[in-house]
């Protein structure tokens, strides 16, 4: 019974994700780290949802997601692998309020290969279709589990890492065309 009830929580907050590939593990180690300070400020994206990074005294960005009904805040580390930048993001609290409720639920980091330019910044995830899909016709090796038959990446941090490098410049891996309905867009602005 205890068995069914977490698995049962964990899919639903991994369906909760969407099309965001869920990670137990970060995407960054305290090497991989860097600083923009071009991320600090205020971005809306298309929702008019405001995205606010501030920098952190934990060596990264808070960041608050502010949209009509609730606010949210993250951890958001910026990692730089090779020649890409991606952004790891990592909820502070469980958005449940009850707290034993809350205690309950799976926590997970996600990431997004990073596109900034001037005061444009897109987050484009990596494809979990894509992922899925590599992944059951054994054509990508990763460590995974499939909780309430929704993806979660169960490999540490050096294996997704590995997984993201190999496939950073693969439009299929990180697609940012019309049907990548997951990349979120956000312009710079002035609250």
């Amino acid at each position: 019974m205890r068995r069914i009830f977490w698995i049962t929580l964990i899919g639903a907050a991994l369906a909760s994700l969407g099309c965001v590939v869920p990670s137990l593990h970060p995407l960054f180690t305290e090497e991989d780290l860097v600083f923009d300070p071009h991320l600090i400020g205020a971005w809306v994206d298309e929702d008019d949802d405001f995205w606010v990074f501030e920098k952190s005294s934990k060596g990264g960005y808070l960041l608050t997601v502010a949209d009509r009904y609730e606010l949210s805040s993250f951890d958001a580390h910026l990692l730089e692998l090779g020649s890409h930048r991606f952004l790891d993001l990592y909820p502070r609290t469980s958005s449940v309020a009850n707290s034993f409720h809350s205690s309950h639920l799976l926590r997970v980091h996600t990431f997004y290969k990073v596109d900034l330019e001037n005061e444009s910044l897109q987050l484009i995830p990596m494809s979990g279709d894509w992922l899925e899909e590599m992944i059951q016709e054994e054509a990508i090796h990763v460590a995974h589990a499939w909780p309430e038959g929704d993806l979660l990446l169960t490999a540490q941090t050096a294996e997704l890492q590995e997984l993201v490098l190999v496939f950073a410049d693969d439009p299929t891996a990180f697609p940012t065309d019309a049907t990548a309905s997951a990349v979120i867009v956000l312009e710079q602005t002035i609250l």
